[in-house]
């Protein structure tokens, strides 16, 4: 088994996963990672768990962990560190159950004992993961019929600009502030900015990483959320006059 380094830099790794019954060509499985041992890793776990993804005879809660570990270097720490919260605390219910032994109204008891304790978005959230380990593990079972609580819209009234002014002016806080509410920062793009991100003569700023938070602590991402999110945004004089290496630094560690 090995690695190719792809023109993207990244590395991948391909793995036969059988024949198809018709053709019988080949069905390859593709592992993707940013560093090699990554790559081959993802790979040794896929074929490492095969015997136990074709008999289903696995707990849910194993078979959620084993999701997660099939996809840790490849998706979002965010997401990883959301899957993880779900297998900690959700479809407690659940998890001794194996695979083949889910039905529907087990499903829908679960998702009614969890409607009780968190909001209808965390529990959609909640529920599109354990969906898609049991896609992972092909498991085939009716969920047709499943009912979610529905969304709702809920609407808080925040304070004006002006009232948010009229608190953070002249304090340690104000300029962090300020780039959130005035040039529509997410809060781990502000700190992520750097004092050589300033243009001083076009008095722009660019903004091209982000701090997030994972279940360890916090790590700084380059790039943004989504790629657009990478962005030069013009400085309004207000701001700009405000920018120091020290005022800078200081909201960036």
């Amino acid at each position: 088994m090995k690695a190719r380094k792809l023109p993207s830099g990244n590395y991948r790794v391909q793995v036969v996963a059988g024949h198809d019954e018709t053709t019988g060509k080949r069905i390859v499985k593709s592992f993707t990672a940013d560093e090699e041992w990554k790559a081959l890793k993802l790979a040794s776990d896929f074929i490492g768990c095969r015997s136990q993804l074709q008999d289903k005879n696995v707990q849910l809660g194993l078979a959620m962990q084993m999701y997660i570990d099939s996809r840790r270097y490849v998706l979002e720490e965010m997401t990883i560190c959301n899957y993880n919260q779900i297998l900690n605390y959700r479809f407690e219910v659940l998890k001794s159950v194996n695979l083949n032994d889910l039905t529907p109204i087990m499903i829908q008891q679960a998702i009614n004992i969890e409607a009780g304790n968190i909001s209808p978005k965390t529990l959609k959230n909640s529920y599109g993961f354990l969906k898609s380990v049991l896609k992972m593990f092909d498991v085939d079972i009716n969920l047709n019929n499943i009912k979610l609580p529905k969304l709702r819209k809920n609407e808080k009234e925040l304070p004006s600009f002006e009232e948010i002014f009229s608190v953070v002016k002249g304090t340690d806080v104000e300029l962090p502030v300020l780039l959130a509410a005035w040039l529509s920062l997410r809060i781990g793009e502000v700190i992520g900015l750097q004092f050589r991100e300033v243009n001083t003569l076009k008095h722009t700023i660019i903004v091209r990483r982000t701090i997030i938070r994972t279940e360890e602590e916090f790590k700084v991402r380059e790039g943004c959320k989504t790629e657009k999110s990478q962005r030069q945004l013009g400085l309004p004089d207000y701001i700009y006059r405000m920018h120091s290496p020290v005022r800078l630094y200081s909201f960036s560690q």
